[in-house]
């Protein structure tokens, strides 16, 4: 079993890493619709949609993955 707490000290390096690649997602699925050619997956609705909820779900569990920390001491 590995042992994690050698990546202790580059904790933010991989959360600036996280945030940024949101960053670019976001703008990747939240460009407008008009950038997409007719006939490409963007320029489906229903793919869009499923981008977004996508993206909101990785995003949500990002933000419980950064909180964990601080909420750890509670458990025990």
């Amino acid at each position: 079993m590995p042992n994690f707490q050698r990546l202790e000290p580059y904790r933010p390096f991989f959360i600036a890493l996280a945030l940024v690649a949101l960053a670019f997602s976001w703008r990747r699925i939240y460009r407008p619709a008009v950038e997409c050619e007719p006939g490409e997956v963007c320029a489906l609705l229903r793919v869009r949609r499923g981008y977004k909820i996508g993206f909101w779900a990785v995003a949500l569990l990002l933000a419980f993955m950064l909180a964990y920390p601080y909420f750890t001491p509670y458990f025990y």
